[in-house]
């Protein structure tokens, strides 16, 4: 058996021994010997294992730790010493930077400097040696009334000790102490040796201030001082001579004493060596001890002869004796007290820094001695319990070698040992019950193995079997094979697979083929062959690679399944399809060429019907006549609705895309239905705040069907209530638009049985719906394949009897024409008041009016409208309201109660009264405007006229004055509109504007906001430039507005740059349209030489930008710089034109008030620059600075300010400074005068003099 045969070697492999020694069995003795010596030998090793895996990770931590430990305390020790010798540091420079304050303050001072020169012209003129003047009464005279302010001062600060003044002959001629050392010199006196001298000396020498560094000075018994010197100098720089403090340096030496109680020492040592301050408790030792310490050697060759390079380096950290022969940890910093440089010396007692250290290397000792004993015994006890069941494993596997048998093996240890036993055990039952298995699995085999050979002949006799070489020579095929091809297989093998070649399919098949099966993939598909006879047949082809023992390919083999006729029934099936497709199409156009043909007829049925109702009839033939037109109309609508089907049905129904306006299209559709749903007493209210841009691109035409489709559908089946179109439009991720429109009503509703059927054709809730309203039932069908058609869906909510919401969504593109909807007049914070008992109604207003920036609130009633307005007149010192639209059919009190109520009320006639109404009559126009109205507008009102009759009402001009009765929707038809607001724009139209000045940036913007246009600001050519080199390619400037006098880089370098390419080539053809305040002859030839393509004149008129815009935005440019000549400066001789200045801003006070405030804060400036220019014969700059007063005065309509600036600045510009003096005194004046009315009328009092009139 196979078990047997192997399970010894097995065994053998297990114990590491030859198979042909496993016979040998040896004895007991020779047993028992073994297992005891390899038991102990485990034992041992296992002991010695446990050691040193116990004991070397405790000795790794315990030195990890205390080297860690060290280099922690070693750390802190450095962190230690660094920030206190730090803050040393900081105190001696900042008490040294004071007595640099103290010293420049008494240089400075006058009295010093008239003192001296007193003190030296006195003693020249003497005659007398140094000496005796000094004890002379001259000098008690000239020295005693300054001699008491410097005693004061000297009181007043304890770390001074004694002042001197010194004439540059190095006289002593002053001192406040008067020691022995007045009336010496100091280059050839007694104390010329001295560091006070030596400094007094490099003072003059080198004009600035110095320090002497330390000394012990013999006239004041040998203190220990400091002397201060800097040069004292005249008016016109000349050295009169020299001033000294001359200092204590307890302060410094306290500071350094700090921290000795932390065993933490600082002392400063001078570059010869010698201590700066104490070391010790003794005074004595500084200037008297040497250092010879590592640190101060370190220190000295860092900084010994390159100090003068190095003002700081780092610390550095030693270990070393100091002078006292202690070990300490130290680190020198580098302290500079002007021209002398110290050492500052910071140590630590490294017993100190390192006391923990030794405590914890004794803890480390101690818990290793104890882990070695608790580790040792430990392992000697697991030792055994591990040896001693391996041994009797040992011995079981030695038996089981010999005898082929072995009794269980009986282990009690309740782990992987034990585990080992138990599955010991259970691998010898296992093995008997093994071997029974074999003797079963053999039978199995032999029973699959016939099985499989009954398979394979099933196969050949119903499969189609072929096997090739890997060039496609055929080397087997099977009976099934022969029966199909009709060739024998001794026609077959040795051929190659192209004998059965039909020709039906390209040589690219076959290519594909081989490329797949090549790569050892396998290959399907259905092929066409051509048999014996000739005759075609189909077959559903496999063909797997097989792979010799190497693993490359080395045949194919194909098993093919014989479909032709099921290929046979797929070409009935395709042909009878093609039929019934055909009959399909060919009823459609009959359909639709049928609808055709009856629409014709049946417009002129309609229309000899029109014709005859305009004739004389009576009340029974009128009667009979409406209802004929009715009928025809009726008709006429299904027939429209079968053609639009049919034509659907036969794919003639095509989409056009063009631009148009949907928000117009909107509000036009939502008019025309507008009688329909009054005539059946229904709201009809449209929403159309998701709307943000008009202009887009689709078919308006279609999408008007779809609308009216659900409209007309809603107004069938709505007996009362409302019905609501609320539409938006929303941005895809690929820059497109989705048009959704959900449709409202409160009508019949649609039970939830039928609403998954209707939207099919010829379709309707039930026969009795037909019968009540009529109809074809293809409305929704129809709406259904336009939706698909404009890649879009539909779908339905309803409740029966409470109403239905139709919800559709279709796709549309941006137009390259497209703008933002936005009122022509700002009504940014403008009160407003909707008053309205129906709640939809009101929402749908408050939001598209709240969009604009309005201030809007809601009343449902008149009685709460009333209340509204009296609450907020007497909360505000205002007119209240500025407009209130008014339902006309409200319950309690009617639309036009309600208007007579708040008419009656004088606190409320500023108010402009708006009646909304979906009802109206002949005569309703005159009768409302009488009872105080300004506003009358059907339901819904569109958003154009809501737009439009805001900018009348809100503007209170001319255009309302001539609404008579009063504003209405065909009286605002009637209006020119405003070309600005019409003006359509390019598609990503960039400008950028470059202007120096804030105010004259503000007032550009503004205008440019006017015409629904923004744009970026540089601030001189530099950055525009910049600018244009930055921008993203995708979004380039379009147009440049270039102010021409600016700092930096003016506007005509700057156009000379970008012409020549500097900002790229794609802006060398950019428009420059210029902006100049000089409008002066020559300006335009300037312009046009620097490459500018057109020039406006400063103050910007809005007509101006306009029409420049207009020219060079839409492409209507001349191509070089218009010959428009520059704008004559006004007459006007006005200190400021108010009126002129609201024109400018388009009537917002606001923008002029903001405007004004930032020529308030700036313009002072400007004056300021004038008169430094001409004071420092700058006159460019004084130019400059006029040139740009007269600009921001221009755009404010300060005209006198203007004019004088002009002056001032063509003055300076030609040259003739004579009587720059005199024009700009009168700029001076110009400028506080204005700026006076400015503030006036900020404060809210236009009633200042000279306002708007010239003067005399």
């Amino acid at each position: 058996m196979f078990l047997s045969a192997t399970a010894p070697t097995s065994w053998t492999i297990l114990r590491g021994k030859h198979p042909d020694r496993a016979q040998q069995a040896p004895d007991k003795d020779s047993r028992n010997t073994m297992s005891g010596r390899n038991t102990g030998a485990i034992r041992k090793q296992l002991v010695g294992w446990f050691l040193t895996v116990g004991l070397l990770p405790l000795i790794l931590v315990a030195v990890i730790s205390y080297q860690q430990a060290r280099s922690s305390l070693q750390e802190a020790a450095h962190a230690e010493l660094s920030q206190t010798a730090a803050e040393k540091i900081r105190f001696i420079n900042a008490w040294f930077d004071y007595r640099w304050m103290d010293l420049d303050l008494q240089a400075n001072n006058p009295t010093n400097i008239t003192l001296i020169n007193t003190l030296e012209t006195s003693f020249r003129s003497s005659g007398k040696s140094l000496a005796e003047f000094i004890k002379s009464d001259e000098w008690q005279q000239l020295a005693q009334s300054r001699r008491l302010d410097l005693i004061n001062l000297l009181a007043a600060y304890d770390y001074m000790y004694d002042l001197f003044l010194i004439d540059t002959d190095g006289n002593i001629l002053f001192t406040v102490v008067m020691e022995t050392d007045l009336g010496t010199n100091l280059i050839n006196g007694p104390h010329k040796d001295t560091r006070f001298a030596h400094a007094f000396i490099q003072a003059l020498e080198t004009n600035e201030p110095i320090f002497s560094d330390y000394e012990r000075y013999a006239p004041s018994a040998n203190m220990l001082s400091g002397f201060l010197v800097t040069p004292l100098l005249d008016q016109e720089g000349h050295t009169k001579g020299a001033f000294a403090l001359q200092v204590r340096l307890e302060r410094i030496n306290q500071l350094l004493l700090h921290q000795r109680e932390y065993d933490i020492n600082h002392y400063l040592v001078g570059e010869d060596g010698l201590l700066r301050s104490q070391f010790g408790n003794r005074e004595s030792e500084v200037l008297n001890t040497a250092i010879h310490t590592d640190i101060f050697s370190a220190w000295q060759n860092a900084h010994g002869e390159s100090h003068s390079q190095a003002l700081q380096s780092s610390p550095v950290m030693s270990r070393y004796l100091n002078p006292k022969g202690e070990e300490v940890i130290g680190q020198y910093n580098t302290v500079n007290i002007g021209n002398v440089t110290w050492a500052l010396i910071s140590e630590i007692k490294r017993d100190t820094a390192f006391a923990s250290i030794t405590w914890l290397a004794q803890l480390d000792v101690i818990l290793l001695l104890l882990s070695t004993v608790a580790i040792t015994l430990c392992a000697t006890y697991l030792a055994g319990h591990i040896s001693l069941p391996l041994a009797k494993l040992n011995d079981a596997v030695e038996a089981f070698t010999h005898n082929n048998h072995v009794n269980p093996v009986a282990i009690k240890s309740r782990n992987e040992i034990g585990n080992l036993a138990d599955n010991f055990n259970l691998m010898i039952k296992a093995r008997e019950r093994y071997e029974g298995r074999i003797k079963d699995s053999e039978t199995a085999t032999r029973n699959a193995l016939t099985e499989l050979s009954m398979q394979q002949r099933a196969v050949s006799h119903h499969a189609i079997v072929a096997i090739t070489d890997i060039r496609g020579t055929i080397l087997y095929v099977n009976s099934k094979f022969e029966e199909v091809s009709g060739y024998s297989a001794a026609e077959l093998i040795g051929s190659n697979h192209r004998i059965l070649n039909s020709g039906f399919h390209p040589q690219s098949f076959f290519r594909e083929m081989y490329l797949t099966i090549s790569k050892g993939n396998i290959w399907n598909a259905e092929i066409c062959n051509r048999a014996k006879n000739g005759h075609l047949y189909w077959v559903a082809t496999t063909i797997a690679p097989l792979r010799d023992d190497t693993g490359n390919i080395d045949r194919y083999m194909a098993i093919r399944t014989d479909i032709t006729d099921q290929k046979a029934v797929q070409h009935e099936l395709r042909q009878a399809k093609d039929v019934a497709e055909s009959a399909a199409r060919i009823k459609s156009e009959f359909l639709a060429t049928m609808s055709h043909e009856i629409r014709t007829p049946m417009n002129g049925v309609l229309g000899m019907l029109g014709l005859l109702m305009r004739t004389k009839l009576d009340a029974d033939q009128q009667h009979q006549a409406r209802l004929a037109m009715s009928s025809a109309e009726s008709l006429l609508v299904i027939i429209n609705d079968i053609l639009d089907f049919s034509k659907i049905e036969a794919g003639r129904l095509e989409i056009d895309i063009i631009d148009f306006d949907l928000g117009a299209m909107l509000g036009e559709f939502a008019e025309s239905m507008a009688p329909r749903a009054h005539e059946k007493g229904l709201e009809l209210i449209l929403d159309v705040v998701g709307i943000e841009h008009s202009m887009v691109k689709g078919d308006p035409g279609r999408l008007r069907q779809i609308i009216a489709n659900l409209v007309s559908n809603s107004i069938k089946f709505t007996e009362h209530g409302e019905i609501v179109i609320q539409a938006s439009l929303h941005t895809t991720p690929d820059y497109q638009y989705q048009f959704e429109c959900i449709v409202s009503d409160t009508g019949i509703g649609i039970p939830q049985d039928r609403i998954e059927h209707i939207f099919g054709s010829f379709t309707q809730v039930d026969a009795s719906t037909t019968r009540r309203f009529g109809g074809t039932g293809l409305g929704l069908a129809i709406v259904t394949q336009l939706c698909q058609l404009m890649n879009g869906t539909i779908q339905v909510n309803s409740t029966e009897h409470q109403g239905s919401q139709f919800h559709f969504k279709v796709m549309l593109q941006p137009s390259q024409l497209s703008q933002a909807l936005v009122p022509s007049i700002n009504v940014q914070n403008v009160p407003m008041l909707v008053v309205d008992d129906n709640a939809t109604n009101r929402e749908v207003l408050k939001r598209q009016l709240q969009l604009w920036g309005a201030q809007v609130q809601l009343a449902n009633d008149g009685e709460q409208a009333l209340e509204l307005m009296e609450a907020r007149q007497a909360e505000q010192d205002e007119s209240g309201y500025a407009v209130v639209f008014i339902d006309m059919l409200m319950p309690n009190m009617t639309g036009t109660e309600l208007g007579q109520r708040i008419r009656s009320n004088p606190k409320f006639n500023p108010t402009k009264l708006i009646m909304m109404t979906s009802i109206g009559n002949r005569g309703d126009a005159h009768r409302l405007a009488q009872l105080g109205f300004n506003g009358y507008f059907p339901k819904p009102t569109t958003l154009s006229d809501l737009l439009h009759a805001l900018a009348v009402l809100l503007e209170d001009g001319e255009a309302l004055a001539q609404a008579t009765p009063l504003v209405t929707q065909h009286y605002l038809k009637s209006l020119r509109p405003d070309q600005r607001q019409d003006t359509i724009w390019p598609q990503h139209c960039r400008l950028l504007l470059v202007e120096d000045n804030p105010i004259n940036q503000n007032v550009v913007q503004g205008m440019l906001e006017e015409f629904d246009l923004h744009c970026e600001m540089a601030n001189n050519g530099k950055e525009a430039i910049e600018l244009l080199q930055n921008a993203e390619s995708r979004f380039p400037y379009t147009l440049i507005l270039m102010d021409c006098q600016m700092p930096i880089l003016d506007g005509y370098d700057a156009s000379r740059q970008i012409r020549s390419g500097v900002a790229g080539k794609r802006y060398q053809q950019i428009p420059i349209v210029a902006m100049t305040a000089n409008a002066m002859a020559g300006d335009r030839e300037k312009c046009l030489e620097a490459g500018m393509s057109d020039y406006m004149s400063k103050p910007i008129n809005i007509d101006e930008l306009y029409k420049k815009l207009t020219i060079w935005l839409n492409g209507d440019a001349p191509g070089a710089l218009s010959a428009t000549s520059a704008p004559q400066p006004t007459s006007s001789n006005a200190l400021w034109d108010k009126a002129e200045a609201l024109k400018r801003v388009r009537n917002k006070p606001e923008r002029l008030n903001t405007l004004i405030d930032m020529f308030l804060n700036n313009s002072q400036d400007l004056v300021a620059q004038i008169r430094t220019g001409l004071a420092n014969n700058d006159y460019a700059a004084a130019s400059q600075g006029a040139h740009t007063l007269k600009s921001v005065a221009g755009n404010l309509s300060a005209q006198r300010l203007m004019k004088a600036a002009g002056q001032l600045e063509e003055a300076l510009r030609e040259g003739e400074t004579d009587n720059a003096t005199e024009l700009t005194e009168r700029v001076i004046r110009q400028h506080a005068k204005v700026s006076v009315v400015f503030q006036a009328h900020v404060q809210g009092d236009d009633h200042s003099p000279n306002q708007g009139h010239a003067s005399p």
